[in-house]
């Protein structure tokens, strides 16, 4: 799910002009930076490349975070699309963190018991998920295609 949500931001911000200002304006970490002239004009591709770089900076199971870049860059409420399972999906966040980070312990030390059926609702939740902001997304898609060559900074 993680590597969906950044994978797709990726590749729809910076394959828009518009996204990019998008991302840049509403980007906390990215709105107020200044660069020199000379920089701008050494690196024809500076703004690509910072946002680039800011994009593989973000922790995409933050779904707060994630859901409020959709929000502000690509006009997707991502928050829609996953009320009805939020706190499952940030249960099973945290439970994964566990796994990695602490050997399936909690922090009291307290191991979790994942069984098959657990694996397997997930993974259809999660599935429905990505198909839900898969077809979001083609959306996004065609009003690209329909505006190339309109946009501009």
């Amino acid at each position: 799910m993680e590597t969906y949500f950044g994978d797709a931001l990726r590749c729809h911000v910076l394959s828009s002009d518009e996204y990019i200002k998008k991302f840049i304006l509403t980007s906390e970490k990215l709105k107020n930076e200044t660069y020199s002239l000379k920089l701008i004009i050494q690196k024809p591709n500076l703004l690509e490349d910072i946002v680039t770089s800011r994009l593989s900076e973000i922790l995409y199971h933050n779904l707060g975070v994630v859901s409020k870049i959709y929000m502000n860059v690509l006009d997707i409420d991502l928050q829609k699309l996953i009320v009805n399972e939020r706190r499952y999906f940030e249960t099973a966040i945290l439970i994964r963190h566990d796994c990695v980070h602490r050997s399936g312990k909690t922090k009291d030390g307290k191991a979790h018991y994942i069984s098959r059926d657990d694996i397997q609702k997930l993974a259809i939740s999660v599935s429905q998920l990505i198909l839900n902001l898969h077809d979001a997304m083609q959306y996004l898609d065609v009003n690209i295609s329909e505006n190339i060559g309109g946009i501009s900074f």
